[in-house]
């Protein structure tokens, strides 16, 4: 590849110049959960295209309704609603030869004359510079939202075709790799469960069984004033969820610290802090543990029995975990030889996933950019020298 402008033969142009735009359709409350497939906007949100298979959701509409709103082989469909700026107008091509609908805060982008590959469609949308004009357009104080006008005022870059197609090559074989470590991910989480059954839940008969207040003292974390929080500070804030509240300059928990979330939607979550932080007001920590249980042991063996904590809620509003129940948890545990054995296995298991899930990332962040370089136009792909 080489570094260029826009290279000869791009067109630019806006999209009402080529595509027709249509809203979708709206039907009687009864008329969904049966009859023809029908795409919403969660469907666009998880898919930069369908098929058939992947639309859950169906409607009831006469033949006439269904021509009307119709989706065939390379229309383009848009969410025209969202809670934020950000989230609007995302696009998915449907790739698909069976005849769906669509909804009615969907838009259905149709092309007149074909500039557009369908296999294209499904990454020239994600252009910084068209989401940038999307966003731009989309009007809404509460809801974000994007009508068919604004959307034939947006601006493309269109390479030709037979550029479109090795576009699509490359950016496929970068897909299909992140598949891949995304399906070794996978079985290698399987594998880890499996693993951390046979080792802890399926404890033995000989191993000792404590309250967690035997093992542990347990303290329950400070609110942090919230002008005290950043994002630039060295130690991060646990305050119950699942990841930092924020950041701050200061720490009371010291690094290596088993944490509980005590209320909110994660309550019950456990963690391992790896770090000196900042333990809130909805977190419990367990410190100065007894000399007889190992921290990374009690760690998988909480994180095993997370649904047994969970259990411990009480409230209906919001939810909580009192100290007085965390404290009798029954804690099930071998000698410290076989504790440390057990907890060296399930983390060389789990530092595998974690050096995958990483990779997995980088992989993403590397399609996406070279996705940007190529659809910019900034780097174009060199045709093979004469002979």
């Amino acid at each position: 590849m080489r570094k260029t402008n826009i290279p000869e033969g791009w067109s630019k142009t806006t999209l009402g110049t080529f595509m027709v735009f249509k809203n979708g359709v709206n039907a009687h409350k009864d008329a969904y959960g049966k009859g023809i497939k029908f795409v919403n906007v969660m469907d666009i949100f998880r898919n930069n295209c369908l098929h058939s298979d992947d639309i859950a959701g169906s409607v009831e509409i006469t033949d006439k309704q269904l021509e009307e709103y119709s989706v065939v082989h390379g229309d383009i469909l848009f969410n025209r609603t969202s809670e934020t700026q950000q989230e609007i107008a995302y696009s998915s091509v449907y790739l698909g030869e069976d005849k769906i609908t669509f909804g009615g805060f969907v838009i259905r982008g149709r092309q007149t004359k074909q500039l557009l590959l369908p296999e294209f469609a499904k990454y020239c949308f994600k252009a910084d510079t068209i989401r940038k004009e999307i966003i731009r357009r989309s009007q809404g104080v509460v809801r974000a939202n994007i009508g068919q006008k604004d959307l034939s005022k947006v601006l493309i870059t269109i390479p030709p075709l037979d550029i479109q197609k090795k576009f699509v090559t490359i950016l496929d074989e970068w897909g299909r790799m992140i598949e891949k470590t995304e399906a070794l991910i996978y079985f290698k989480e399987r594998q880890f469960e499996w693993l951390q059954n046979k080792l802890i839940r399926n404890s033995f008969d000989k191993w000792k069984i404590e309250p967690l207040k035997n093992l542990s003292i347990i303290k329950k974390g400070q609110q942090l004033n919230r002008n005290t929080l950043n994002y630039s500070g060295a130690h991060p804030v646990w305050n119950g969820g699942i990841t930092p509240s924020g950041y701050t300059d200061t720490s009371n928990t010291p690094a290596n610290t088993i944490t509980i979330s005590e209320g909110g939607n994660s309550c019950g979550f456990v963690n391992y802090c790896k770090e000196d932080f900042w333990l809130g007001g909805h977190c419990y920590a367990l410190e100065k543990l007894d000399s007889k249980i190992d921290s990374n042991f009690l760690y998988f063996y909480l994180k095993v029995n997370e649904r047994r904590i969970m259990k411990l809620r009480v409230g209906s509003g919001l939810p909580n975990i009192q100290k007085k129940d965390i404290v009798k948890l029954l804690i099930q545990f071998p000698d410290l030889v076989e504790q440390r054995r057990i907890a060296n296995l399930l983390n060389t298991a789990k530092h595998e996933i974690d050096l995958l899930t990483k990779l997995a990332n980088q992989y993403s962040l590397q399609k996406n950019g070279l996705m940007q370089k190529l659809l910019s136009g900034e780097w174009n792909i060199r045709k093979k020298e004469a002979a």
